[in-house]
């Protein structure tokens, strides 16, 4: 008996002591970027094609839950807005994270665009292209709130995120117009207003001009977004 106490107490207190490492290792952050862009490429459907773009963000959050360790939470607020211009290319600054490691089953992140005074929250700049091969520029402004939730999927096609803090991460945000625009019909973009802006013939869409096509994408405007976790 003597002996046996003094090896239950050393299990114990192995035990406590590999738990608590465990538990300060999942608080350590790991280096979150981000990034936002658009899909850039040509619809199949309907020629329509986004070259450029931004979004007026009023906050912007990221929520995960782990296999191992507590569930986090993390909202930055722009007070007076912030300004992002789609571009795959460059790091946000303002959207640093600093997210604890571990494998994360559900990674998501959720953002608003910002009441602008009645001016544009989003603005998309492209082109349509017809069947016979003409294009015309095509410009989509937005100018409400909107939230979006996007659920992050890992780069390379898995079920978990793994974070880790000797492995800085980039997340990239990728709003979908193409699939805005996929229930808008050649038809009603060959028929769409003309607006002339800088001595050139542009299709316009937003509340006030060709409003019938605005009202069917903005159904969709939240949906066929993506986050992918580098």
């Amino acid at each position: 008996m003597k002996t046996i106490l003094p090896l239950l107490l050393g299990i114990l207190v192995f035990t406590f002591t590999g738990c608590n490492k465990k538990k300060k290792e999942l608080k350590i952050p790991t280096d979150v970027a981000m990034k936002m862009d658009i899909n850039r490429s040509q619809s199949p459907s309907n020629g329509v094609r986004f070259t450029s773009g931004k979004i007026f963000l009023s906050d912007f959050s990221v929520e995960g839950e782990r296999e191992e360790g507590e569930d986090i939470a993390f909202t930055k607020t722009f007070s007076g807005g912030l300004w992002i211009n789609f571009d795959r290319n460059k790091i946000i600054s303002s959207l640093d994270f600093d997210i604890p490691q571990g494998n994360y089953y559900r990674l998501e992140i959720d953002f608003s665009t910002k009441y602008n005074n009645g001016n544009n929250t989003i603005e998309l700049n492209g082109t349509y292209t017809d069947s016979t091969g003409v294009s015309i520029p095509l410009i989509f402004e937005y100018n409400s709130e909107e939230n979006f939730e996007i659920e992050g999927e890992s780069d390379d096609g898995s079920a978990t995120i793994i974070l880790d803090k000797n492995n800085p991460e980039t997340t990239l945000i990728l709003l979908d117009p193409v699939y805005w625009f996929e229930v808008i019909s050649t038809n009603a973009l060959n028929n769409a207003d003309k607006t002339t802006i800088d001595n050139q013939q542009v299709i316009l869409i937003n509340r006030d001009v060709n409003s019938d096509i605005y009202d069917n994408i903005v159904d969709r405007i939240d949906d066929g977004n993506m986050a992918i976790w580098d």
